[in-house]
């Protein structure tokens, strides 16, 4: 079974640039890099993958590293850089079964030993 994310309802703009500016506010401004990174601030309208189906991607950029925050005052000490360079996001979330848990472990067992 293909889980995917659903957005519905309707959405009229003057034209498609105008489209895609809301879609990147109702997406959480993500910028398209295979992490997040927020070049302004926006929102989560929807279910992320995480939650919608079984799939693992890089961490999140430390929030002193994003564009967005660049201004900010950041007490920081290595350790978020260090992660966001080699950690990994698993699924995670109340719609992830104990199967779920079961085929990804299995998973990364398989892609360690090979």
């Amino acid at each position: 079974m293909s889980r995917k994310r659903l957005i519905r309802g309707a959405l009229i703009t003057p034209d498609e640039e105008s489209w895609r500016e809301i879609m990147m506010y109702a997406t959480q401004y993500r910028e398209s890099y295979p992490y997040y990174q927020h070049e302004k601030i926006g929102y989560n309208f929807h279910m992320s993958n995480t939650c919608a189906g079984i799939e693992a991607r890089p961490v999140w950029k430390p929030m002193h590293c994003q564009p967005v925050y660049k201004r900010a005052p950041a007490y920081i000490n290595g350790v978020s850089e260090a992660v966001f360079k080699v950690g990994m996001c698993l699924p995670a979330g109340p719609y992830v079964t104990d199967d779920d848990v079961k085929y990804i472990v299995e998973t990364i067992k398989n892609a360690i030993v090979d």
